[in-house]
């Protein structure tokens, strides 16, 4: 199957079409499907802006208490880790939201005639929406220890949008084999988990074989040790490795949307 530029190009526009086109229709499948999920709690709407924090609270609670007293790299060791987990579940919730997307949404897809950009587009929503929660709160956290905030806000936040591309790209190709396997959103959620250390959250990976240093080329960990650099240590360049990431990560969620509607006609079968 031969995939054009042109048509590359062109089903991107469409997406990006139908989401302006769609917009209403977009916000209210994700205010049902984030938004309200909450609303029969006691709590109501504070749990929604409570759970993407949680691993953020709990390591400033535990630097609090005295067990993250130490520092990493002369930086606080909460606030160096908590920046990585926050990009690394960005990414992480992009690929496991999409994957599981087309299922989650079979009512909508099915019952309700909605477009399958829409659940696309309401699902990058709720992976934007989580960050946007986890981001604020570090901001605060980042003003409490004095540092400047100007990169944190301006800068850090563009290297995101190509993480959620990336992330929403595989999700959208997984999502194809999802409705026709279902066990496929488990083993996402698991092969992410296990990601999750060795993405540089933790620390700088040393180069010691060629296993890590492949590993030091994932754009998952060019990003968190970029978004530090700018945040702690005024960090300013732009790494040829991590621009061929960048737009890597384009071309990756362009790419992924093509076989997405080539394929879309046969997905309402498996739902």
């Amino acid at each position: 199957m031969s995939i054009k530029c042109p048509e590359i190009i062109g089903t991107s526009i469409r997406f990006v079409s139908e989401c302006v086109l769609y917009r209403t229709l977009i916000w209210n499948v994700f205010k049902h499907n984030y938004v309200h999920q909450h609303r029969d709690t006691f709590l109501g709407y504070f749990w929604m802006m409570v759970n993407p924090c949680i691993p953020i609270f709990i390591y400033n609670l535990l630097q609090f208490m005295g067990i993250f007293a130490g520092n990493q790299h002369g930086i606080p060791r909460a606030i160096y880790l908590s920046l990585g987990l926050i990009v690394y579940y960005t990414f992480s919730e992009s690929t496991n939201t999409l994957t599981s997307s087309p299922v989650r949404n079979r009512v909508f897809l099915l019952g309700g005639g909605v477009e399958k950009s829409v659940v696309i587009g309401a699902s990058i929503l709720e992976v934007i929406t989580n960050f946007a929660i986890r981001y604020a709160f570090y901001l605060v956290m980042l003003a409490i220890y004095g540092f400047s905030l100007f990169k944190a806000i301006t800068v850090v936040p563009l290297l995101i949008i190509f993480l959620v591309l990336l992330g929403s790209g595989i999700g959208i190709i997984l999502s194809v084999f999802n409705v026709v396997l279902k066990d496929v959103s488990n083993v996402v959620r698991m092969v992410c988990f296990y990601l999750l250390f060795a993405s540089g959250v933790f620390g700088i990976i040393d180069k010691t074989n060629l296993f890590f240093t492949c590993l030091t080329y994932s754009p998952v960990y060019m990003v968190i040790q970029h978004s530090r650099d700018l945040i702690f240590w005024s960090g300013v360049y732009l790494s040829t490795s991590l621009v061929v990431a960048m737009v890597v990560s384009v071309l990756f969620f362009m790419v992924s949307l093509l076989g997405f509607y080539r394929v879309e006609s046969r997905i309402n079968t498996f739902l």
